[in-house]
């Protein structure tokens, strides 16, 4: 077994990624990331989640424009006095996220440009795709990284899932992003409905080709009020951490968060409060940054991006 995965490892193409992910046991693979990628330090990037209002309708997303969640906007002034509790911590970046809308997009520079003119903090910006010109007055005012996952690279199942975005303005930003030297997190959800083990294949491989400084993958989880909420997990946990294992071997570099998106994953007859989830990534998958929400506790569960989001930090 372990000859046939140090065989299947020097030679990541698509067929060996598939035969990682489909063996038996992964043990071998977790013992020579841990070899490998010893960290002595783990990252911890504070997230705060200024708005769950959407003008998408993606069918997996619990903020999507349809979900009867209770919406909010955090106000400059809640933002900043935010900003400045972290600064004064001792943290120096912080990562905004918000829903995909126009309305936000409108004030997204003034946000940015105070909370780097009144903190000196970086900020990194997950709202959805940016045109060049917002990036580059954004950068200006303390942009530092852009996170856009493109969730599948499979295009028809990407054009049933998100029937109102658009691929290629993904990717442009992405592209357009990098070129200026910011930072790009990108990435994709695990098990999604009518993917399989040669799409998640794909997707590790296409992730690589873009050269991204951090690398955001979580599982697909079947969210309340959205038409996606009956649908199962193909793969489980073990799954999603052969492809964390996966992405540390091909991006040697790569920040690769263990997402709080692990532990809300339940499994039947199995305590939440038990489930070690993000740990594991962290100590045996490659995992080597932590995404903590510090969003205002008011907030926090109405960010209903996906089910039991509200009881992991």
């Amino acid at each position: 077994m372990k000859t046939d995965i140090t065989r299947l490892i020097d030679n990541l193409n698509e067929e060996n990624i598939v035969k990682i992910l489909e063996a038996d046991s992964a043990d071998y693979l977790f013992e020579i990331v841990r070899t490998r990628f010893h960290y002595k330090k783990i990252r911890v990037v504070p997230i705060l989640e200024i708005s769950n209002n959407c003008d998408k309708n993606c069918l997996y997303c619990g903020i999507r424009r349809d979900s009867e969640v209770k919406r909010y906007s955090m106000t400059i002034d809640e933002i900043l006095n935010e900003c400045k509790k972290l600064r004064n911590l001792g943290f120096y970046h912080i990562h905004i996220q918000a829903g995909d809308s126009l309305e936000l997009r409108r004030q997204i520079i003034s946000i940015v440009r105070r909370i780097h003119g009144e903190t000196g903090m970086t900020v990194a910006l997950s709202i959805g795709p940016l045109d060049e010109n917002e990036i580059i007055e954004l950068e200006h005012y303390g942009l530092r990284g852009i996170l856009i996952r493109f969730e599948t690279s499979n295009r028809e199942l990407f054009d049933k899932i998100n029937p109102e975005k658009d691929f290629d303005s993904i990717i442009s930003t992405i592209n357009f992003a990098k070129k200026h030297g910011l930072k790009i997190a990108t990435g994709f959800q695990i098990g999604l409905p009518g993917e399989d083990m040669i799409t998640l294949a794909k997707d590790i491989l296409f992730t690589t080709s873009l050269d991204a400084s951090v690398i955001g993958v979580g599982p697909f989880i079947p969210t309340l009020g959205t038409p996606f909420q009956d649908k199962n997990r193909p793969f489980g946990f073990d799954v999603a951490e052969r492809v964390v294992s996966l992405l540390r071997l091909l991006n040697k570099d790569a920040l690769i968060p263990a997402t709080t998106a692990y532990d809300a994953i339940v499994e039947k007859g199995v305590d939440l409060s038990q489930l070690p989830n993000r740990s594991r990534l962290l100590h045996e998958a490659g995992a080597n940054i932590i995404m903590l929400s510090v969003t205002p506790q008011k907030y926090r569960d109405q960010y209903f991006l996906y089910t039991n989001k509200d009881k992991v930090i």
